[in-house]
């Protein structure tokens, strides 16, 4: 697995993977390109006590 983060720009970007964070936000690789209606889903599972996230996509 790769460390980074996921960042969600705008509703124009989609959901962007960064292996490091920016000030400008750049150099991330498109996860998921934005759909028409604007809103992105990442199906995956969350564990609240240790709040670790595993996102299929």
């Amino acid at each position: 697995m790769d460390p980074g983060s996921l960042g969600v720009l705008s509703h124009v970007a989609g959901a962007l993977w960064y292996k490091r964070r920016t000030l400008l936000a750049t150099g991330g690789q498109t996860v998921v390109s934005a759909p028409l209606g604007g809103m992105i889903y990442l199906d995956g599972a969350r564990c609240e006590r240790c709040r670790l996230m595993l996102l299929r996509y």
